[in-house]
C-alpha cells in the first residue's frame, strides 16, 4: 500500500513540473499565438495610393492603385518620368501569413498579366512598405502619395505629380504635372504639363503645355503650348503655340502660331505695328518725289480708315485705310485733290514708331511701280 502512495506522488509532481513549464514566459509578451499582418486584408485600403518599385530596368516605376474595393480594382503604371505606360485592373490576395499578397494585373490594352509578390515589411498609419517581384523585376517598394480627389481649399506650394480630380481653390504653386478634371478656381503659378480638362477661373501664368480643354476664365500670361479647345474669355498675353478651337472673346497679346478654329471675338495685337497711325513722318528713297520733295508729314485722322493731310515738304488731301498685321501694315492713300492720284504702301515696322516701305503709286497720272523709303 505504501508502495502505490509513493507511485502516485511521483506521477503527481512530474505532472506539476511539466504544467510549470508549459506556462513559462518566452519573453515576447505574445504567447507566441499573435501574428501582427503588415499586409492590407483587401484591397480598399489600397485605393489612391502610389507605390514607387525600385530594381526595374529603366529607374524607378510607379505603380498607383487607383481604386480598390474587396479584391480587385484599377491601376496605373508610370516610368520614371511620370509618363504613363500602362492601365489595367488587377486582383488582390493577401497571404495566410498577414505579410505577404499577391497582386495579379491585366493590362487595358495588350490583356497581359503580371502576377507581383508582395512582402509587407512595414504597415504605420497606412502607410506601407517592404519588397517584390514579379513582371522580372524584383527589388524594394515603398508608399509614395495618393491621389487628389474632391476638393482642395488654399494654397498648394510645390510638384503635384499625377491626377487631380475635383476642384481646387485658391492658389496652386509649383509645377502640376498630369491630369487635372475638374475646375480649377484662384491662380495657377508655375508650369501645367499634362492634360486640364473642365473649367479654369482666374489667373495662369507661367507655362502651360499640353491640353487645356473646357472653359478658361480670367487671365493667362506666358507661354501656352499644344491645343486649346473650348472657350478662352479674357485677356492672353504671351505665346501661343499649337490649335485653338473654339471661341476667344477679350485680348490676345503676343504672339499666335499655329491653327486658330472658331471664333475669335476682341482684338489681337502682335508684333509692332500699332492699331492705329495719327501720323507718319515720310522719307522717299525712290520715285519722283524723292528730288523734289523727300521729306514730308502725313496727318491720318479716323483710325485705321478717314482722311489725311500731307504738310511740311509737300501738299495734298485725300481718304486712306490703314490695315495692322504684326509687323506689316499697309496704308493706301487716294487724293481729292489730285484725281486718279494714290499712294499704295507696304510698311515693315522694325519698332512701334518705324520702319521702311514700299510700294507704288499714281504720281500726276502716271504709274509709279517703285516707291520706297523710310
Amino acid at each position: 500500500m505504501k508502495k502505490a502512495i509513493r507511485i502516485i506522488s511521483l506521477f503527481a509532481a512530474i505532472t506539476t513540473a511539466a504544467f510549470m513549464a508549459g506556462c513559462g514566459d518566452d519573453d515576447n509578451d505574445n504567447n507566441n499565438n499573435n501574428t501582427v499582418a503588415n499586409a492590407p486584408a483587401n484591397a480598399a485600403p489600397l485605393a489612391a495610393k502610389s507605390f514607387t518599385l525600385t530594381g526595374g530596368a529603366g529607374g524607378n516605376r510607379t505603380l498607383r492603385f487607383d481604386t480598390g474595393s474587396g479584391n480587385s480594382g484599377t491601376y496605373t503604371i508610370a516610368d520614371a518620368g511620370g509618363t504613363t505606360t500602362e492601365t489595367g485592373n488587377y486582383t488582390y490576395t493577401r497571404d495566410a501569413n498577414g505579410n505577404d499578397a499577391i497582386v495579379v494585373t491585366t493590362a487595358n490594352t495588350t490583356g497581359t498579366q503580371i502576377t507581383y509578390t508582395f512582402h509587407f515589411a512595414q504597415s504605420s498609419n497606412g502607410a506601407y512598405s517592404g519588397t517584390y517581384s514579379g513582371g522580372g523585376f524584383n527589388g524594394s517598394f515603398t508608399q509614395t502619395t495618393g491621389g487628389t480627389t474632391g476638393t482642395t481649399t488654399g494654397a498648394t506650394t510645390g510638384t503635384t505629380t499625377g491626377t487631380t480630380t475635383g476642384t481646387t481653390t485658391g492658389t496652386t504653386t509649383g509645377t502640376t504635372t498630369g491630369t487635372t478634371t475638374g475646375t480649377t478656381t484662384g491662380t495657377t503659378t508655375g508650369t501645367t504639363t499634362g492634360t486640364t480638362t473642365g473649367t479654369t477661373t482666374g489667373t495662369t501664368t507661367g507655362t502651360t503645355t499640353g491640353t487645356t480643354t473646357g472653359t478658361t476664365t480670367g487671365t493667362t500670361t506666358g507661354t501656352t503650348t499644344g491645343t486649346t479647345t473650348g472657350t478662352t474669355t479674357g485677356t492672353t498675353t504671351g505665346t501661343t503655340t499649337g490649335t485653338t478651337t473654339g471661341t476667344t472673346t477679350g485680348t490676345t497679346t503676343g504672339t499666335t502660331t499655329g491653327t486658330t478654329t472658331g471664333t475669335t471675338t476682341g482684338s489681337t495685337t502682335g508684333g509692332t505695328a500699332p492699331a492705329t497711325l495719327p501720323s507718319l513722318h515720310v522719307h522717299v528713297t525712290t520715285g519722283p518725289l524723292s528730288t523734289s520733295s523727300p521729306d514730308y508729314l502725313v496727318t491720318l485722322t479716323g483710325g485705321t480708315a478717314g482722311t489725311f493731310n500731307i504738310t511740311n515738304g509737300a501738299n495734298g488731301t485725300g481718304t486712306f485705310t490703314y490695315n495692322p498685321v504684326g509687323d506689316n501694315a499697309v496704308l493706301i492713300l487716294t487724293y481729292t485733290d489730285a484725281i486718279g492720284d494714290s499712294d499704295t504702301m507696304n510698311l515693315v515696322f522694325t519698332s512701334g514708331s518705324a520702319g521702311t516701305f514700299s510700294g507704288s503709286q499714281v504720281y500726276l497720272g502716271a504709274p509709279v511701280p517703285n516707291f520706297t523709303g523710310t
